[in-house]
């Protein structure tokens, strides 16, 4: 499907020497803040959001995967006009 996340794909690189970078999933999830508390408390990768917009837009009738697309000719004038 079109613009979903596959998290099986993502790949979080390791901080650098000087420190920087990012950190794992699980690292960060093992940490807590000044409460006390774990944070992020859910998995940060989801689809919700896009699954739901698609559905929405096909349910509107819009062409989510392209099929519809066809080229149209442009002619470029000097100064965009």
């Amino acid at each position: 499907m079109t613009g979903v996340l596959d998290q099986a794909s993502v790949v979080a690189p390791t901080p650098t020497r000087a420190g920087r970078g990012f950190v794992p999933d699980d690292c960060a999830k093992s940490r807590q803040n000044a409460e006390g508390s774990s944070v992020p408390t859910v998995d940060p990768y989801t689809n919700a959001y896009v699954t739901e917009a698609l559905d929405l837009s096909k349910a509107d009738g819009a062409d989510v995967t392209g099929e519809s697309y066809a080229p149209m000719e442009v002619t470029l004038e000097e100064g965009g006009k």
